[in-house]
This record gives structure tokens, sequence and C-alpha cells, in this order.
């Protein structure tokens, strides 16, 4: 992503440099030969935080938005249990020996904030007028100041295919395939303004040789293809109601492998490592959980490792259960709170989300939430993410 940005940038200047015009051509030539030199660092600068902001975003949705299908809640009897959980913190359980589940889902990512700004007007940047050159008539300079205008829209659609195999009753393994559908468009619009400044007379009279006139340079990506893999690992230590403790307990590993092409902006071009920890509580229709997690070898557009940490809270409540023609479980809706945040080196994440599972007996589930951003700093923060799948228990 900062190669493609940073393409654009050199554009720019290449078009303005390149710029002609039909008054005072000369001056504006001249006006903007340094245009790199006095400009550029400042963009260039720009260009690299948000392509900062984008790999870790893109890392950031990667582990926090693959989702992986779930069973039902079962007791020490083997009775089933109506409530399934948030969406975007897993439930802690685990699915059960030899059982096979799949999903489907689809996310949609819309960025249109970095660092509280509007990203469609990231770039922009005006420059001060300073003495470019003196006229040959004594006591009259002529002024240039130069100017930028320029952001980017970036779209990410998602599907996940994803799928869990319980090993024992008590370790699943699972798989997330990403296909990623992305849009981008940036605009560089490089500006001179020129004025003469007549200091003979007072006070002095100001004439615009050149109203601020903008060459402009723009692109656009429109790609599709695999994203990043995700693989896990998960660990159900207790679960307190077939061991008797106070609390249930869950170890996983996240694996990230660098599938999809960086160079598309398809993925992140690196392989990381997520090592989380849940905590819950049954407290009948309502199991409070709590995820710890940290990220190892992400890296940023300079090629250098950053870590992250992140958290999630769900509240999920057992709505209502009925029964359906199955017989074997009963449907069941459940709704949940989420609180989910990411901080690291890069930038600061915290969104709020709200999901519902709806399942129809133990095979069939129908889920979907969305996630609102609320506290970001030196971020990328995308517009409100909605997610929806199905779930199936083979």
């Amino acid at each position: 992503m900062k190669r493609w940005l940073s393409h654009l940038v050199v554009a720019g200047l290449l078009a303005a440099a390149c710029a002609t015009t039909g008054y005072a051509e000369d001056v504006f030539d001249r006006g903007l030969r340094n245009l790199d030199g006095q400009v550029s660092t400042d963009v260039r600068s720009k260009v690299n935080d948000v392509a900062q902001s984008i790999a870790a975003q893109a890392g950031r949705a990667y582990f926090d938005n693959a989702v992986f299908p779930t069973n039902l809640r079962y007791d020490a009897a083997g009775e089933p249990l109506g409530n399934r959980g948030g969406l975007y913190n897993e439930p802690f359980w685990t699915v059960g020996q030899r059982e096979f589940l799949s999903g489907v889902y689809f996310s949609h990512w819309t960025f249109e904030e970095f660092d509280g700004d509007d990203l469609s007007n990231a770039f922009n940047i005006d420059e001060p007028f300073t003495v470019f050159a003196d006229t040959p008539i004594p006591g009259v300079d002529t002024l240039r100041r130069t100017a930028v205008r320029g952001g980017a829209d970036l779209d990410y659609d998602v599907l996940w295919i994803s799928a869990v195999y319980g090993l024992t009753d008590r370790i699943d393994v699972g798989l997330a395939v990403p296909m990623m559908w992305v849009e981008a468009d940036a605009t560089l619009d490089y500006g001179l303004h020129l004025q003469q400044v007549d200091r003979r007379v007072a006070p002095p009279v100001t004439t615009d040789i050149l109203p601020l006139t903008f060459v402009s340079n723009r692109r656009s990506r429109d790609e599709q293809g695999l994203g990043d893999i995700i693989g896990r690992l998960k660990w159900n230590v207790f679960d307190e109601l077939k061991d008797d403790t106070p609390v249930s307990w869950t170890l996983g590993l996240d694996a990230k492998f660098p599938s999809g092409d960086e160079e598309d902006l398809l993925g992140t071009g690196n392989g990381a490592v997520r090592f989380r920890t849940q905590l819950a509580k049954d407290l009948d229709r309502f199991v409070p959980q709590l995820e710890l997690a940290y990220v190892v070898g992400e890296d940023d557009v300079a090629d250098e490792d950053y870590n992250s940490f992140q958290y999630k809270v769900s509240l999920p409540f057992l709505v209502s259960e009925f029964e359906n023609s199955g017989g074997e479980a009963p449907g069941s809706l459940t709704i949940a709170l989420e609180l989910l945040g990411d901080m690291s080196e890069l930038a600061d994440h915290h969104d709020v989300a709200v999901s519902a599972r709806l399942g129809l007996g133990h095979r069939f589930s129908f889920n979907g939430g969305v996630r609102i951003p609320y506290s970001s700093s030196d971020a990328l923060t995308p517009d409100w993410s909605p997610t929806v799948g199905v779930e199936f228990r083979w």
C-alpha cells in the first residue's frame, strides 16, 4: 500500500513539473521547479502515516473479523444450553470430539477517517507565501506558495469461508479462508499560487500573477482474490459446568499466513501469530466473557516488526428458546453487547459491537453483527462495519 501511495506522489510531482499554462508560463514553470523539495516531504510523511495505518488496520481486521463456527453449549449431562455466545468474541467452549462445523460470513469495511480527520482530505497541505524571485524592478517581489489537495477512499469486502473440527472434547482446530474485494482511490492535486508585491507604494499593492491553480493526479485500484489465511488452535482447559471450577478458561493460538498479494492490497505481506486466553462465567442465561490476546510478528510499511495487545469483552444474553421440528435441540436467540480493542505502537482502536445468533436446532444458525468505532488515535478508522453469515454442523 505504501508503494502504491508513494507512486501517486511521484506521479503528481511529474505532472506538476510538466504542466503548462497560457499565462505567466515561464514564472509558473520556475515556480514548480523545486516543488519536490518544498511540498513533497510533508506529503510523503502523510502518505507514510496513512500507509502505516492501513497496514495495521489490515492485520487487525484479519485477526478481529475472522469468524469461526461454534457449536451449541452443552452441560455436564450432555444437555444443550441455549446461549450461543458473542460473534466477535468467539465463545470459549469447543465443538466436541469428531464434530465438524463450517461457516460462510461476509464483512464490509469502509474507511472514512484518519486520525480524526476526513480521509478524503488526508493529504491537504497549504504552504505559506515565500519570496520566490526578484523582478528587474527594485521594490517589486514575486511571492510563491504551493499547496496539495488530496486524500483516499478505501473499501474492503471480505467473504470468509471457515471450518472447525474437534480433535477431542477440549481441543479444536480451525481454518478461515478470506476472499477479498478491494476498491481504492487516491487523489493528489498539486497547486501553485503566484503574486507580485509592489513595495514602492504605501501600503504595498499585491497582485495575483497566477491564482491558486491545481494539476490533478488521480489513481484507482480495483482488486479481488485470496487474502491471508488464518489457522486456529483452541484448548478449553477448564469448563465450570464440567470441572466444578469457579470460571471457564480457554487458551488459543492463531496463525496468519501471507497468502494474499500485498501489492494488490489483498494481504499484509507477512505472517503473524496471536496468543489468546479467555475467561468466562456461566450465570444461567447470561455468560460474560473476557478475551486477552497478544499479536506478534506484524510488519509496518518499513518492514519493521511491531506487536499489539488486544482485548474483547462480550456480554451475551439468551433472549429466548423455542421448540423446532428437529426435536434434537431447541432453537434459541442470543444477543450480545461486545467491546473490542487493539493497542500498538502504531495506533489504538476501540470499537463497540452488537451481535445476534439465531440457532435452529443443533445444525443451523444465522448470525450477524455490527461493530462501530468509538475511539481511535493515529489510526485509519472505518465507518460502522456489518458482518452476516450462516453456520452448519455436519
